[in-house]
């Protein structure tokens, strides 16, 4: 399925629209890991932090999962919170060295680390 095309929501029942939206979240999670570390290692470690198994991290990402409960969704989002909220503070961290080494705020490391920020801030709203 394409990403979020409303067409195709439409004519999705809700618990589908739940799975893919619980499998994209699954997918933010999987990006965290190094692109090298094989989804076996990834898939039990996602499960210990949202309290499910491996198989059923797997049945996510696979879309093998036809009903997503509700206490997997919410610790799902929960945990992709976390992790942004984690990439903001290293974000704005970029940011402050980059106004500390630069002479001048319009620098384009400036305009990317605070663009950076915001994109990393709207998705953030976007879970919650």
């Amino acid at each position: 399925m394409s990403e979020s095309n409303p067409t195709e929501l439409c004519n999705m029942t809700a618990a589908a629209v739940k799975a893919e939206e619980a499998r994209e979240l699954v997918a933010v999670l999987v990006n965290t890991y190094p692109r090298s570390t094989p989804l076996k290692a990834v898939f039990p470690s996602i499960a210990r932090r949202i309290r499910v198994s491996a198989r059923r991290v797997a049945a996510i990402w696979h879309r093998e999962a036809r009903n997503i409960y509700a206490s997997e969704m919410d610790d799902l989002r929960d945990l992709v919170a976390k992790c942004i909220n984690a990439d903001i503070e290293r974000l704005e961290a970029d940011l402050a060295v980059a106004l500390a080494s630069s002479n001048r705020v319009d620098a384009p490391e400036v305009f990317a680390a605070k663009a950076a920020v915001e994109n990393a801030k709207t998705i953030l709203k976007g879970i919650k």
